[in-house]
Parts: C-alpha cells; sequence; structure tokens
C-alpha cells in the first residue's frame, strides 16, 4: 500500500514538475516570439528610413548601412561596409567627430547631434545633421554607435546664399555697407592675432 501512496506521489509530483516545464516552454516561445517581433520592426524602420541610417563599431566601421545613407553618399552598401565612417567624413570635420564620438564612450554625453560634412563618391561635399548615440551591452561596454544622417545640402547652400545677398550689393557686386563692416573686421582680428603672435 505504502508503495502504491508512494507512485501515486510520485505521479502527482511528475505531473507538476510537466506543467511547470510546459508553462516554461510556452513564456520562453512568448519572449522568443516578442524578440523576433521586435527585431523585425528594428530592421524595417532602419532599412526602410527616410534619413540615412547605420550601426558603426566602437572602432569606426560601418557594420550596417541603410540604403538612404548609400544613396545619400553614392556608395554600394558593400563598399560601405569595407570601409569606415571616416573615410567619408570631410577632414576638418573629422577631429571634432572623433572628440564627440569619445566623450560618448566615456559617458560625458548620452547622444550628440552636428552638423558636419561628408564627402560624397563623387567628390562633392554633402552638408548633414548627424545625431550619433552609443549602445552598451549589459556590462556598460561600447557595442555600436546608431548614426543618423540627415541630408541638409539645400539649407546649406539657402544659408550661405542669404548671406551672400547680406553682404554684397547684387546690382553691383560689390560689399555693401555691412559686407565692408564684416570684411575689415576680419581684417582687423588677423592683425591683431598676428601682433599677439609676434609679440610672443
Amino acid at each position: 500500500m505504502k508503495n502504491v501512496e508512494g507512485a501515486a506521489a510520485q505521479a502527482e509530483q511528475a505531473r507538476r514538475h510537466v506543467e511547470e516545464l510546459n508553462r516554461h516552454i510556452a513564456e520562453q516561445e512568448r519572449i522568443s516570439k516578442a524578440l523576433r517581433e521586435t527585431d523585425e520592426h528594428f530592421r524595417n524602420a532602419f532599412d526602410y528610413a527616410a534619413i540615412g541610417m547605420a550601426l558603426v563599431s566602437p572602432q569606426g566601421s560601418w557594420l550596417r548601412v541603410n540604403r538612404s545613407l548609400c544613396d545619400l553618399l553614392g556608395y554600394s552598401e558593400q563598399e560601405l561596409l569595407n570601409s569606415n565612417f571616416q573615410a567619408v567624413t570631410h577632414a576638418d570635420d573629422l577631429g571634432s567627430d572623433l572628440a564627440n564620438l569619445y566623450r560618448l564612450m566615456q559617458g560625458e554625453t548620452p547622444n550628440c547631434q552636428v552638423e558636419k560634412r561628408y564627402v560624397h563618391r563623387l567628390g562633392q561635399i554633402v552638408w548633414a545633421l548627424s545625431s550619433v548615440s552609443l549602445v552598451r551591452d549589459s556590462e556598460e561596454q561600447p557595442v555600436h554607435f546608431i548614426f543618423q544622417i540627415q541630408d541638409i545640402t539645400e539649407r546649406k547652400r539657402a544659408e550661405s546664399a542669404l548671406q551672400s545677398l547680406s553682404l554684397v550689393d547684387e546690382l553691383t557686386g560689390l560689399y555693401n555697407r555691412r559686407g565692408f563692416l564684416a570684411v575689415s573686421e576680419q581684417s582687423l582680428s588677423e592683425i591683431r592675432s598676428e601682433e599677439h603672435t609676434s609679440e610672443l
């Protein structure tokens, strides 16, 4: 009788374990499905974004790029993946770019947004509003940067044209009063700087 009762108790315990295991498996499947859906949503948002997007390694290599970024810079996806962001950044902007990424990696700022220049495959300058954030792993180690790159070249051209119009007389092509004062102030600043340097 004790053997029968023991066997019944073991059977009941085994049944509870199976039920618990089934609940665990169902929960794991639910979590796995949710992760797949989240990954798919991210992939679609990334791949079909209207602005350039990229995942970039802490060393600067392109890890993943979308079609908009390829169109913006004139390179194929594979050409960019075989390269790094430094190769397409205007030389005058590279130093400040690297400094911003360093600040992100040091945790000094959660993200950075700058207007900068890229160099298109054909050589022309592409002005962009570049937003960068850093993704870290569970141990707070840098995994990759997320670059969001919006073309602002036309806006920069319009600003330059407006600036020029505000300094130059349309009829004569000569500096107007504002232009004359701006050029004079710049020249005086350069003279003061040279005098200061020669004094040292």
